[in-house]
This record gives C-alpha cells, sequence and structure tokens, in this order.
C-alpha cells in the first residue's frame, strides 16, 4: 500500500544529534541553489523522486523498510535554514530522515508518540488538504502528529488511522494524554523579575514544548507557581514564556525576545498572546500589533 506522508520535512528538521558533516561551506555573498544540491543528494543516495507543480517532491527507495513507501517533502524552511546559516550540511542531514521514518508505522510504535501539536496554519492548501487539525486561532491550528524516533514532527494522515483501526477521537485522545505525559516529573522554571515572575518550561522533547499549553493537566502543573488562568506566548515549537494572568505589561517587555525567536526560527508558530484557562487556549492579541490585546 501506498503511503504519503505529511510530517516535520514539510517545515524542516527540528534537532541535529551529534556532529555536522565537513562540507565546503560558500561565502555569505555566494547564491545558494538549495534545490540543485537537495536533488543531487537524492540521487548519490539512489532515491527516486518527482517534482510537482508546488514545488514538493514524491521521494521513493527501494531500499526503505515499507513496500513502496512515499514521501511527500518541501524543502522551503530547508532552503531557509541553509541560506541562513550557510550550512550545506544541513542537506544531507534532512535526506537522512528519509531512510528513518517509516520505523513508526505500526499503532504499538506510534500511539507513545502521538501529540497535538501547535502549528501556524499558513501551509500551502496542498499541504493543509492532508492534515488532521483544528484552528486555535485566526494564525494556527492544532494539528494530530506524532514525534519519529529522530525527533521529528510527522502529520498523521486519515490513511495512517485506517492502517492502525483507530478513530481520530481515540488518537487525539491519547495525543492529549502523551501530551501530559511530558509533564510528568517537571515543573516550570520561574525567573523572578522584581515582584513578578516570568515561566519556562523545562521540556526535553524540544519539538513539543510549546505544544504542552494544550495538555489537558497544564493547569496542575502551572498552577502552584503562577496562579490560574495564565498568559503565554509561543513564537516557536522549543520556547515558551508563561506569565501570571494580570502581567500584560511584562508581556510586552519580552516582546523583543520573543520576535527574535520567531524570526530566526526554522519552526516559528506565532507572535500570539494566548490566556490559558478552563475554557482552553485563545488568542487576546499579538506582540507588534499597535493595540496588542483585548482583555
Amino acid at each position: 500500500m501506498r503511503t504519503n506522508m505529511l510530517c516535520t520535512l514539510l517545515v524542516a528538521v527540528v534537532v541535529v544529534c551529534g556532529c555536522k558533516r565537513s562540507e565546503p561551506q560558500p561565502s555569505s555573498s555566494q547564491k545558494l541553489d538549495v534545490r540543485r544540491e537537495f536533488e543531487a543528494e537524492l540521487r548519490r543516495r539512489q532515491f527516486e523522486f518527482t517534482r510537482a507543480p508546488d514545488g514538493r517532491y514524491e521521494v521513493r527507495s527501494a531500499a526503505l523498510s515499507v513496500s513502496d513507501f512515499t514521501l511527500t517533502v518541501s524543502i522551503e524552511n530547508l532552503t531557509r535554514e541553509v541560506e541562513r546559516d550557510h550550512d550545506l550540511g544541513a542537506i544531507a542531514r534532512f535526506v537522512d530522515r528519509f531512510e528513518q521514518l517509516p520505523e513508526a508505522e505500526t499503532w504499538d510504535a506510534a500511539r507513545p508518540r502521538l501529540r497535538l501539536s501547535l502549528e501556524p496554519n499558513d501551509y500551502d492548501a496542498s499541504t493543509m488538504s492532508g492534515a488532521l487539525y483544528r484552528p486555535t486561532s485566526e494564525t494556527t491550528m492544532q494539528v494530530l502528529t506524532r514525534i519519529t524516533k529522530t525527533g521529528d514532527v510527522h502529520w498523521v494522515t486519515n490513511e495512517e488511522l485506517k492502517s492502525w483501526g483507530v478513530t481520530r477521537e481515540q488518537a487525539e485522545t491519547i495525543a492529549k494524554d502523551n501530551l501530559d505525559a511530558l509533564l510528568v516529573g517537571t515543573e516550570p522554571e520561574v525567573q523572578q523579575i522584581g515582584m513578578r515572575k516570568i515561566g519556562m518550561l523545562p521540556i526535553v522533547e524540544s519539538a513539543s514544548k510549546a505544544s504542552v499549553i494544550l495538555a489537558p493537566n497544564f493547569r496542575r502543573f502551572i498552577e502552584p507557581n503562577f496562579g490560574w488562568p495564565v498568559l503565554a506566548v509561543t513564537p516557536c515549537r522549543d520556547f515558551v514564556y508563561v506569565f501570571g494572568k494580570d502581567d500584560f505589561d511584562l508581556v510586552g517587555k519580552s516582546g523583543k525576545v520573543v520576535l527574535e525567536e520567531f524570526n530566526r526560527s526554522d519552526h516559528p508558530i506565532t507572535t500570539e498572546v494566548w490566556k490559558i484557562s478552563d475554557a482552553g487556549v485563545e488568542s487576546i492579541g499579538a506582540l507588534g500589533d499597535r493595540n496588542p490585546y483585548k482583555r
């Protein structure tokens, strides 16, 4: 059976482990042709591929452990990363993922890795059509995902749910339970700012750090230090600040850091400010706006 995977390959690589490959690096003035280098790396690894009109790739390899396995790949964020860092080795590390992604295809392997991931909703229509998502705000959504063994974020599809014999509702319930599990045995890191506090989340799984604000037990985790409700910002996947419910001026003072994280990240989410309460996660404005908050 042919399987299409919409994964973090759509938004590039989150965490790179181990040493970088020793590659000749271009000067900052040199024009980088990332698409050409990416295709050359695919050919070198003996991957078959076709390029769609929207610029994405269908990548196949007989060497993969799943018969007739096909990856749907966008290199948009890979291009951004390479052009920003002038690191051609990122292309080879990106392709490394292709040989490992099929390992978590079974339900037993996928179940503990299911997550609800907070993601921006500005992907192209062809990408969004394959996602199992629910709106969170005007610019973000909650996507049913799983974390691969390499730490990447894979977007789960209906085809996968059918192969596992589970419904979307069942999978989302498990994904929420798994977010709760990330909070077990941890507590917020608290930075005192005068009489007020900023909270940071010591979540080891960096790809899910921002998404834990969606965890059903987030109140139990955060309330002892910050009260309830709370405010939060999630500029990218691996960055979260939490504030007391009335600390709007402290949120504003954090704006420079938040905007820098949003603009430089390979996985930006939003500059919105969240109010997290028993009613759920609600956007109350965005840093950088003239009139940023509704109270």
